[in-house]
């Protein structure tokens, strides 16, 4: 974490197509569109996708979207703040974006039954948001009704992968997003190589792509660059190592030590 945050070099990154394609339908969007976030990064998924959502969630207020976001299990829920202050502010309820462009309603039970009633109607079961504002007094969300009023819904995590296609995203023929871990990755293809998505991030290294691509400042691309490093070091280390055995060997004369005969 501190070489990370220490050394940062400019690789020579190759950017996979989903990542593009991920950032090409945020960039298809209008000002004002609405963009719909089931946020299920949880403690297994932390570390290989917390920094992407916080890129993600940087990069759709740059393009002045409208966001609502919910957590649909409890242990997710401590992530969702954890980005909002750090999109925001550690009071993010007072920042001027706060209801300006995002909304967060917090933890929502009901599992897949939230998917549903968000669908037909969100006020119908998430009313208030999660400092027990009604979603009405908020610009970002005051014309965000359901399924109808979402231009784009972005996945975090494994609960959105397998409930958005049959629920969401075909009947509503609504364009979807996911963010997932990278050992996750063959699975979400799936999704994206049948059309039931339109681009994926799946873990640091594509994070540290969209970093790329979208200019949004986050730290998957120090970590890409710091392992880069430690790996570098690593091999430059092998080569010393054996040069050194050889020298030994051969006593530095290019001849076998007697000794060793």
């Amino acid at each position: 974490m501190i070489l990370s945050s220490l050394i940062r070099i400019e690789l020579p990154i190759l950017v996979d197509t989903p990542v593009k394609d991920f950032k090409a339908a945020i960039d298809a969007l209008n000002p004002g569109d609405n963009i719909y976030i089931a946020q299920n990064i949880g403690p297994e998924l932390a570390g290989d996708t917390l920094e992407s959502a916080i890129v993600i969630i940087k990069y759709l207020i740059e393009k002045d979207l409208d966001i609502l976001i919910y957590s649909p299990a409890p242990y997710d829920d401590p992530f969702t703040v954890e980005m909002m202050e750090r999109v925001l502010e550690k009071n993010y309820q007072e920042h001027p974006y706060y209801g300006e462009r995002i909304v967060d309603l917090g933890y929502v039970p009901g599992g897949v039954l939230v998917v549903l009633q968000h669908a037909n109607d969100i006020r119908g079961i998430s009313p208030l948001d999660r400092f027990g504002i009604h979603i009405d007094n908020y610009p970002a969300t005051q014309d965000f009704n359901g399924a109808a009023d979402m231009d784009l819904i972005v996945g975090y995590g494994a609960g959105p992968l397998n409930a958005w296609p049959p629920l969401l995203t075909v009947p509503y023929n609504l364009k979807t997003l996911y963010l997932y871990h990278a050992g996750g990755k063959a699975m979400v293809s799936i999704n994206y190589l049948s059309g039931q998505c339109e681009g994926y991030v799946a873990g640091v290294g594509q994070g540290a792509q969209l970093e790329l691509i979208t200019g949004i400042v986050g730290n998957n691309l120090s970590y890409v660059s710091a392992n880069f490093l430690v790996m570098g070091f690593a091999f430059i280390g092998l080569i010393v190592t054996n040069i050194l055995y050889l020298y030994r060997r051969f006593g530095g004369n290019g001849k076998q030590n007697k000794e060793e005969i």
